[in-house]
């Protein structure tokens, strides 16, 4: 149910943004709310909270927000708050985030990494990723230990898994088949 909501309130953003020509700016300022948000716990947890009162969250929307967000985004914020699905913010902009990608022809991609991939690992990656699927790519580089070595590739959807960790688990469940 919360990913049909981000939907519906990520398109609803979406469409006002190309009506109004806006969606750079309106995708910027979605990506800042929401590292706001993420960088603070208790900034969401006020916005989630049933003990404290819608106007009370409406007001505070307008006097932290308002003036340094566009009156698109103060306004999708207390929408948020008036329907209960402050707690979907982050969902609504990751949405918004593959909308406008994939209105810009391209798709988003994720590495995971034990370590950082260097910028020339990086091209390479997108290059090889770009030819597999014929769209542009926004890659990120996420740091996860537990891939141990290699990269596990997520684009879109899909998951590609060329991690030492998954070969370690592969090779697990070979050895148990083979032992009888």
């Amino acid at each position: 149910m919360a990913k049909l909501a981000a939907n519906v309130y990520s398109e609803a953003l979406f469409s006002l943004a190309l009506e109004e020509n806006r969606v750079a700016e309106l995708h910027e300022e979605l990506k800042v709310l929401c590292a706001l948000v993420s960088g603070n716990p208790e900034f969401y947890e006020f916005l989630v909270t049933p003990k404290i009162s819608k106007e009370e969250k409406r007001t505070f929307a307008d006097s932290v927000l308002g003036g340094k967000f566009s009156q698109e985004i103060v306004n999708l914020t207390k929408v948020l708050i008036d329907k209960k699905r402050a707690s979907d913010l982050l969902d609504i902009a990751k949405e918004f985030d593959r909308t406008v990608l994939s209105h810009r022809g391209m798709i988003a991609a994720v590495a995971y990494s034990a370590v950082p991939l260097s910028q020339s690992e990086m091209e390479s990656l997108k290059a090889k990723v770009t030819a597999l699927t014929g769209k542009e790519i926004s890659l990120e580089n996420i740091l996860d230990p537990s891939v141990i070595g290699g990269i596990r590739l997520k684009v879109g959807d899909r998951v590609i898994d060329g991690s030492l960790k998954r070969r370690q688990e592969d090779l697990q469940v070979n050895l148990a088949q083979l032992i009888v």
